[in-house]
């Protein structure tokens, strides 16, 4: 319920409501990767940017594989940092 109730806040605009759900909901479900990638994002709404990074290290660490993840931190690193690492796809066959 706290990732449901934090992303209808964040995306109506409601920023303090969404980041106060987030901190609840990985109070309560520590291990729930979205809710990290949620209040990464609730984080990154607001202009928090290292918390965050933070925020989404925290759901990698869970869920290594989580792509939205992937794609925020790497877009947020660029935009930080000026980081550009371009991706290679290669056919293993």
């Amino acid at each position: 319920a706290w990732y449901s109730l934090g992303l209808i806040a964040l995306n109506a605009g409601e920023h303090a409501a969404a980041l106060r759900l987030c901190e609840q909901g990985v109070a309560y479900a520590p291990r729930f990767a979205p809710l990290h990638h949620l209040h990464g994002s609730v984080l990154q709404a607001v202009g928090r940017y290292e918390e965050a990074l933070q925020g989404y290290d925290a759901a990698l660490a869970l869920q290594p594989d989580f792509v939205d993840v992937l794609l925020n931190s790497g877009a947020l690193l660029r935009t930080l940092h000026g980081l550009f690492c371009p991706i290679t796809l290669t056919d293993p066959a």
